[in-house]
């Protein structure tokens, strides 16, 4: 091989290099009080886009390391997932306040729809379908986490939600086989407390940590609520290992709820 041929291939040889080098997405800066956001453009689009012909955004993982973030330490995660179309993955606010920036790796994750059928509009209801084929893609998702933060700590990391987010929170834990309760060890649900906590899931969760939030009727002006309620309370009496878990009107004679009476007991409950 002549020198000339030897100078082309190596000129080719880096710059399929530089290629790809280029095409590599950039590793995100892991820094205390910091966050930072992972697109994954081959997923298919969150439910909030399905639900929104405007909405453009790809799926999106969002990670805010608490402020006293140490590398040789570990820190458990802290997912909330949101209500109605779950948002873009974007801002886990909630879960930041929650913990006041601090002792948690906050993450939001959209919510995801198995699939449309045919040109049938997507609906905000989630089945188990939809939750398996979730749990699929926020295993992706949590995966690609640890290659930037390995440091998680499952003992103590926590996943809820409120309204859609605690009903896929509770059937991802049953529709994971098992995947969800290695990485959590506690489980918060707001709203749809008392529907979702079905004998398969009741099964998984005795022994581990567990809070049920049921808002009080006269808040929302919804009779659907108040069924909540009722049925959180009868859930509890069948129960008898449920019945601290359980937050509503009259429920262990607790005052009535309001939102903010919540955040300051799932906060409590975080910090036990």
């Amino acid at each position: 091989m002549n020198k000339v041929a030897v100078f082309l291939l190596t000129a080719l040889l880096v710059a399929s290099g530089a290629v790809a080098a280029m095409a590599q997405p950039r590793a995100p800066q892991v820094a205390p009080g910091k966050s930072f956001t992972v697109e994954f453009p081959e997923m298919p689009p969150t439910m909030a886009r399905l639900l929104d012909s405007k909405n453009t955004a790809r799926p999106s993982m969002t990670v805010f390391l608490p402020t006293n973030y140490n590398a040789r330490a570990r820190f458990p995660l802290l997912i909330f997932l949101k209500g109605g179309s779950g948002g873009n993955g974007n801002n886990p606010d909630t879960a930041r306040k929650l913990v006041a920036d601090r002792d948690f790796i906050c993450v939001d994750l959209p919510l995801f729809k198995y699939k449309a059928e045919g040109n049938a509009p997507t609906t905000l209801g989630l089945t188990d379908a939809d939750c398996r084929y979730m749990w699929s893609l926020h295993k992706q998702m949590l995966d690609k986490l640890g290659q930037f933060v390995p440091n998680t700590e499952p003992t103590h990391s926590v996943l809820g939600g409120f309204s859609n987010g605690s009903y896929a929170t509770a059937r991802m834990i049953v529709q994971s086989d098992g995947e969800v309760l290695k990485r959590f060890s506690a489980f918060i649900f707001v709203e749809s407390g008392a529907q979702l906590l079905k004998p398969d899931l009741l099964a998984l969760l005795k022994g581990h940590s567990l809070k049920v939030y049921c808002q009080q009727a006269k808040f929302f002006r919804d009779q659907k609520f108040s069924f909540l309620t009722h049925s959180a309370l009868a859930l509890a009496r069948s129960y008898p290992w449920l019945r601290r878990s359980f937050l509503g009107p009259g429920s262990n004679d607790q005052p009535p709820v309001t939102p903010g009476a919540v955040n300051r007991l799932v906060r409590s409950f975080i910090w036990i």
